[in-house]
């Protein structure tokens, strides 16, 4: 019976051990790597604030050491295209502007071209108006002139 006694405590013993030994791994491996795998579907779902676990020396810290190194750089990645939109957002703004600028530029040229063409046409009916005075009064200074001719040559008759 001494034997059946020892085979009962070897077993209780083994599944004892067993037991622990459970217990250990799933505290030290299966629970951390839970943690990670929580870490990194946040991660991958986009929610850069989620805690990296990687305490430890062992290779599940060495592989939360690398998780962490991605989300640094998906931190930045991030800043980075914010940057650029913010970039491009005030490029796209001053082009706007600039695109104003000429627009009321070519409104303020075609507006001065059509005010010198209208001035050009007054200045042109002017000068055909001063034109058909000066001729009129060319014509006056003529007959004038021949009167006073005939008045001179009437006055040195008599």
């Amino acid at each position: 019976m001494p034997s059946a006694i020892f085979l009962l405590e070897s077993r209780a013993l083994f599944r004892a051990t067993i037991g622990l030994a459970w217990i250990f791994i799933r505290k030290s491996v299966v629970e951390r790597l839970k943690r990670l795998s929580n870490a990194i579907l946040s991660l991958v779902g986009g929610d850069l604030s989620v805690s990296v676990p990687c305490k430890g020396t062992d290779e599940l810290a060495q592989m939360g050491e690398a998780v962490e190194t991605f989300k640094q750089n998906a931190i930045k990645v991030r800043e980075l295209e914010a940057k650029d939109a913010q970039e491009r957002a005030n490029k796209e703004r001053r082009q706007e502007r600039v695109d104003d600028y000429i627009v009321a530029f070519e409104e303020s040229g075609k507006n001065l071209s059509d005010s010198l063409a209208s001035a050009s046409e007054g200045i042109e009916a002017t000068a055909r108006d001063m034109s058909s005075i000066a001729t009129d009064t060319s014509r006056s200074a003529s007959a004038v002139n021949t009167a006073a001719d005939n008045a001179t040559g009437a006055v040195h008759s008599v």
